[in-house]
């Protein structure tokens, strides 16, 4: 018997040299869906959205009750929903765009987007500065007293207190407070810019206030005259608060000119309805009670409140509460409804149910710096730059941090190629793609790529999804970009799909796998009447002795051949005969009937015909080419006799199996 059979299709296995590879694998497998035994064209492209953003690179299915909307960034931003019990704001939390923000349903979905169109920076910034007391008036006796102050905005989210004032008075007497902060602004003026300042390609700038300002956020210059490079957003590289002077980033030749100057911050504070509320203790107790609230522009109060009173108020909740790192990225919920995010080489939780509290003893290091973040029950993955850790955390203020076992060195090479997997992490290193639970850490495609073969997909260009057991990578190759698909559940093939994407994303709502391409997202997989065209090349089959092939036989579900409705082409081929019935041009018919500069003609539907085309390669050349629609066997030509063989199948429908044989006896016997 002399020939071969090809059952079950796989995927490439570039490792293995091609006359190795197992009787179904490929040397090649492109837009093809390798399942149930068989390969099928991946369905087209189907559009679900036009955004009005110039381009996305991060997008998020939004859900707010019963309404959803898409939400679309052009940085790579990682969004968490809200652990608040009943949120009716619709709170949602994102990172990478700039600070930490949160956002509610109101102000991220307002007019015709792109959204977000409204947010505030994540957590709520405390008072800098201690209040001043003078107490007057009184006949009792001496009491010492401690006061602070607070800000709370109108999500109800209360910031941690001023530094204190200590102050000795007649119990009964007026303690007048002044000098408390209002609300830290969002805005102010320049008074100078002063380049190459402290260092190179640095800009100084000196502003009216820095209050509310850190290292890491970003401002916008506007008016700047002069120096009109600095008119722009940047990150703040350093804030000093004695001088009231902030260092961005700027190569410039020019000189600063005064003007009306601006700045602005771009993510601002949540300061609508703000108000401050004013803690104190009592007696010997150190607990701090409140007060009173009062509103955010009052700097002035007058404290005349029996002890009695106070002490039956509510104490402050908020002495550990600080915002996030303005360098915090990979935000992500936890099981036990705290959050989490990196900053260098921290992981940083809020406190439970508090996504706007942030306390410093909640924050834990690890070697090198952090990557990403992925979830798994109230512990947290964390890839690294060097070797993934394990965050435990329980509760946030007890968490532990410790080194997955596993590879020794597993580093993640691209953020945006990191996917959750449900408790466990994919990720992308430099010799293949890791799979990281918080037992151990494998590299699962080892049987599948040598490093050189790994390194020429561009791991580090990585933008992953995951969806139907596939992880689904846009990358980049030497030449072109292309998406890599790996069968999570069987990972012995890979298959390539000739796509070029800016975005991608699994919706949760519907487990569909979402891309977007420029301003318009598209449901991956979705249109049967326009499909890839898949392309399935076999392995070198490597023959006992020199041979001609001379049939061949491919099954495939021929019953799925699309005939072409060509009824809209004829239709318009008729109207263009004879050009006057067409109708296109102005004043040629009456307003309203066509929409302008349309006509009459119809539109087109974009459809693949149905078609296998099967190809015989001989010592790497193809020899022959034929169109089959059927499952019979059919001639191939007669001529040079080799020992290497391979077919190459094109297919806008799916097929299980090919059959090549020296004659039609042993082709029965191969099948």
């Amino acid at each position: 018997m002399t020939g071969f059979v090809i059952r079950a299709p796989r995927g490439e296995v570039p490792r293995i040299s091609e006359r190795l590879l197992g009787d179904n694998y490929a040397q090649s497998a492109e837009n093809c869906k390798l399942k149930a035994g068989r390969a099928d064209p991946i369905n087209g492209l189907q559009l679900v959205h036009t955004s009005l953003a110039a381009a996305i690179k991060t997008m998020f299915r939004y859900r707010h009750q019963d309404l959803y909307n898409w939400l679309v960034f052009d940085k790579v931003v990682d969004v968490a929903r809200s652990p608040v019990a009943n949120d009716t704001l619709g709170r949602f939390f994102y990172s990478g765009d700039g600070e930490p923000r949160m956002s509610t349903y109101a102000d991220a979905i307002t007019g015709a987007g792109p959204y977000p169109v409204g947010w505030y920076v994540l957590g709520v910034t405390p008072p800098v500065t201690a209040m001043s007391i003078t107490v007057t008036g009184g006949v009792g006796s001496n009491e010492d007293r401690a006061y602070v102050y607070t800000f709370k905005n109108q999500y109800g989210e209360e910031s941690g207190p001023s530094p204190a004032t200590l102050k000795t008075g007649k119990v009964d007497g007026s303690w007048d407070i002044t000098g408390m902060d209002a609300a830290p602004p969002n805005s102010g003026t320049i008074s100078a810019a002063v380049k190459d300042t402290p260092l190179p390609d640095q800009v100084e700038v000196t502003l009216n206030t820095v209050f509310g300002l850190a290292a890491h956020e970003e401002v916008t210059f506007a008016g700047v005259t002069g120096m009109t490079d600095l008119n722009g957003t940047f990150a703040l590289v350093s804030v000093d608060s004695a001088t009231n002077k902030v260092v961005v980033s700027l190569e410039t030749t020019q000189t600063y000119s005064a003007g009306t100057d601006t700045w602005a911050r771009v993510a601002p504070h949540n300061t609508t309805s703000m108000t401050k509320c004013i803690y104190r203790t009592v007696g010997t107790n150190e607990d701090y009670k409140l007060v009173t609230e009062i509103a955010v522009a009052t700097t002035t109060y007058s404290d005349t409140i029996p002890a009695a009173t106070v002490s039956l108020n509510a104490g402050i909740k908020t002495l550990d509460t600080l915002p996030p790192p303005k360098d915090m990225h990979s935000i992500i919920l936890l099981a036990n409804n705290a959050m989490a995010g990196l900053s260098g080489n921290q992981v940083c939780l809020s406190e439970q149910d508090k996504p706007y509290s942030w306390p410093l003893a909640n924050r834990h290091s690890f070697p090198g710096t952090g990557v990403a973040l992925v979830a798994s029950g109230n512990s947290a993955i964390i890839l690294t730059d060097g070797i993934p850790h394990i965050l435990t955390a329980t509760i946030p203020e007890a968490a532990s941090v410790a080194k997955i076992q596993g590879e020794a060195l597993a580093p993640c090479v691209s953020k945006p190629g990191v996917v959750d997997v449900g408790g466990a992490a994919l990720y992308p290193s430099h010799d293949g793609q890791y799979l990281a639970t918080p037992g151990g850490v494998i590299n699962i495609t080892a049987k599948l790529y040598t490093m050189d073969d790994w390194q020429q997909l561009m791991p580090s260009t990585f933008k992953a999804a995951f969806y139907d057991g596939l992880y689904v990578a846009d990358h980049q190759t030497a030449t072109v970009n292309r998406l890599l698909v790996l069968d999570i559940k069987e990972p012995d093939g890979a298959v390539q799909c000739n796509e070029v994407i800016d975005a991608i994303y699994t919706n949760p709502w519907d487990s569909r796998l979402y891309v977007a391409k420029a301003n318009k997202v598209y449901q991956w997989d979705a249109d049967s009447l326009n499909r890839y065209v898949s392309s399935w090349r076999s392995k070198v089959f490597q023959l006992g002795k020199p041979a001609n092939m001379a049939v061949a036989q491919v099954h495939a579900r021929y019953g799925d051949i699309i005939s072409l409705n060509n009824a809209a082409l004829d239709y318009n081929t008729a109207l263009l005969a004879d050009v006057l019935n067409v109708n296109g041009e102005i004043a040629c018919a009456e307003v309203g009937v066509y929409e302008i500069a349309a006509s009459a003609l119809i539109p087109v539907p974009q459809q693949t015909p149905g078609n296998v085309q099967f190809s015989l390669i001989r010592d790497g050349a193809s020899v022959f080419t034929k169109q089959v629609t059927s499952s019979k066997p059919f001639k191939l030509p007669a001529g040079k006799k080799s020992e290497l063989y391979a077919v190459e199948i094109t297919s806008s429908i799916g097929w299980e199996s090919v059959n090549v044989a020296e004659n039609t006896a042993e082709l029965g016997q191969v099948s």
